[in-house]
């Protein structure tokens, strides 16, 4: 089965509002190539004068957030400094020297149980395509993708869940090709701490930082800074190691689920189709808003094993 796949932003309409959502660091990042033949220096600050913190190749692939970008003029180039980051190394650069690539298609993603818990038999889909669900079974470790049953509201341009539709657990917006199957997958729903692992059928995903507390770490007030969730596998030449994301956590309780930004591991399964375990996260930076990512294995490039191809967003 091959996904394809669309970036709509206001196709699920929920019944609640959206929250203006804070940046982390793939979600918001673009793709650009370096344009500069000479290469062009990532560096600490906004600024020609900050230190270098080294020269990133020509054509090399760069994700850019340019929130708080700051413009200037350099060589008659007027431009901004943009967030930069580059093989697991963050800092800004003059985006007058960077090209954009085209991202790879993305479609929406919603955790139902999360953001349509009260809302579900009221929430109103698009006419224009199709969605699709991640039900659970009677076997816990198996779920079945398939469409979601929708009936149209009269004089309207949008669906309702038909009267006996279950709520899935997850909504996808869109996905060529499909059929219907069963999925083996295990439900996570937790953050990976510092050292903590869990197995997948192709490697491990394993939590990574800096735990920032001068005392016992059982007490509030702890911050994770820097958070990292990797992924590591091996062939039979050697041992691979990817970054999935890498965040703040803080404001919580270590090894609780009290931290009030975190990154939780909510699935993983063959959602792609490829016989390879794809993962499911939530990254939330507080409380009240958050956003989700499918990491695929299918459309993995550059030696990785895994590719982020969804952003999808819920807020309270």
């Amino acid at each position: 089965m091959k996904f394809v796949i669309v970036l709509v932003f206001s196709v699920l309409f929920l019944q609640k509002s959206m929250a203006q959502f804070v940046f982390y660091e793939w979600s918001c990042a673009d793709t650009y190539k370096v344009s500069a033949k000479s290469g062009l220096i990532l560096r600490e600050e906004q600024s020609l004068e900050s230190n270098s913190i080294t020269l990133i190749p020509f054509q090399s692939k760069v994700k850019v957030c340019d929130e708080n970008a700051k413009e200037e003029t350099i060589d008659g180039l007027k431009g901004k400094w943009v967030k930069t980051f580059w093989e697991e190394k963050e800092g800004y650069v003059f985006d007058e020297y960077l090209e954009k690539v085209e991202n790879n298609p993305i479609f929406n993603l919603y955790n139902a149980e999360k953001d349509l818990i009260n809302t579900w038999q009221n929430t109103l889909f698009s006419n224009e395509k199709d969605y699709y669900g991640l039900f659970r079974t009677t076997n816990p470790q198996e779920y079945v993708l398939r469409k979601i049953e929708l009936t149209k509201e009269e004089n309207t341009d949008f669906r309702k869940p038909s009267i006996n539709e279950e709520m899935p657990i997850w909504i996808f917006d869109k996905i060529d090709h499909f059929e219907e199957r069963t999925i083996k997958g295990t439900e996570i729903n937790k953050m990976i701490f510092i050292g903590e692992k869990v197995n997948t059928n192709n490697g491990i995903i394993y939590g990574d930082g800096i735990l920032n507390k001068e005392d016992s770490i059982k007490i509030e007030g702890f911050s994770i800074n820097p958070y990292e969730l990797r992924f590591q596998y091996k062939d039979d030449h050697q041992v691979y190691d990817q970054l999935l994301l890498r965040m703040k956590c803080w404001g919580g309780i270590y090894e609780t689920s009290g931290y009030e930004s975190r990154a939780v591991v909510n699935f993983i399964g063959d959602l792609d189709g490829d016989s390879k375990d794809d993962i499911l996260i939530t990254f939330q930076l507080t409380y009240k808003c958050w956003n989700y990512g499918l990491f695929s294995t299918r459309y993995a490039q550059d030696g990785k094993m895994f590719k982020e191809m969804i952003v999808g967003y819920g807020s309270e």
